[in-house]
């Protein structure tokens, strides 16, 4: 997202709930049961409109331009976009991202280690040695817009749809290689208990075809840095 893009919020929306027998912070929502309102800033919509830091929604013209060049590993699902109170226009249609394409497992040579798991809920983080090795290429299933695991809040662009977008011109997208990631050795990131931002039925298919949950439990854990 770009730094100097509104975030807009979700203001309307029914979710799992993830409740912790072990730890009440770990409380959290899960995956999404149906459509969503969106109260967006005005200022705020683009042709990829962000709504903090993991939902994005998208124009009626990334939709054309996505058909026009055949692009894969995504889908859109309506999303009611709404206005601040005092703003009397109707707000645009916009469309939620939500990405199937799967990039398999985080390359070794990311060094990415499980450093705290909770066996109450499945709340994870994760260190990375190395951002910008996170994708093995051998891995990967061809979708233009991929994810990798156990990280997929992050969003990955083929090269292909990367000189789509930049020749198209779309707004509200900022490119950055995937070797260009920024992160410092030692940090840490929140990981997925599930592919929750993927329809369920793709979600399970990953899930069942690489043994998802299986290989969160026997990951090896790291104490603290």
């Amino acid at each position: 997202m770009p730094d100097e893009q509104h975030f807009g919020e979700v203001i309307d929306s029914e979710c799992e709930r993830i409740s912790c027998c072990v730890d009440p912070g770990h409380r959290r929502a899960g995956r999404r049961l149906g459509e969503f309102t969106a109260l967006v800033d005005p200022r705020a919509i683009r042709d990829f409109t962000w709504i903090g830091a993991y939902e994005v929604l998208i124009s009626p013209k990334v939709l054309r331009l996505f058909d026009k060049h055949r692009v894969t590993g995504f889908d859109a699902k309506p999303v009611k976009v709404t206005y601040p109170e005092d703003i009397e226009v109707a707000p645009p249609e916009l469309f939620s991202l939500v990405v199937t394409g799967w990039g398999g497992f985080v390359s070794a040579a990311a060094g990415t280690r499980l450093k705290e798991w909770c066996h109450g809920c499945g709340y994870n983080k994760y260190v990375i040695a190395d951002p910008s090795q996170l994708i093995d290429a051998a891995a990967w299933d061809g979708s233009d817009i991929f994810v990798v695991w156990p990280l997929p809040v992050y969003r990955f662009a083929s090269d292909r749809l990367a000189e789509i977008l930049r020749t198209e011109g779309v707004s509200g997208l900022e490119l950055v290689p995937a070797t260009s990631i920024p992160g410092k050795q030692s940090g840490w990131v929140v990981g997925a208990d599930t592919l929750t931002l993927m329809p369920e039925a793709r979600a399970r298919e990953l899930e069942q075809r690489f043994k998802i949950s299986q290989w969160l439990v026997e990951a090896p854990r790291e104490g603290p840095s």
